[in-house]
C-alpha cells in the first residue's frame, strides 16, 4: 500500500507539474495571438 500511495502522490505532482505547463503555454499563445491581432 505505501508503494501504491507513494506513485499515486508521484503520478499526481506530474500530472499537476505537466497541467501547469500546458496552462501556461497556452496563456503564451494566446498572448501572441492577442499582439496579433491589436498589432502591438
Amino acid at each position: 500500500m505505501k508503494m501504491n500511495s507513494r506513485n499515486l502522490i508521484t503520478d499526481y505532482e506530474a500530472y499537476r507539474t505537466a497541467h501547469n505547463y500546458f496552462i501556461d503555454g497556452h496563456a503564451v499563445i494566446a498572448n501572441l495571438f492577442l499582439r496579433k491581432a491589436y498589432g502591438r
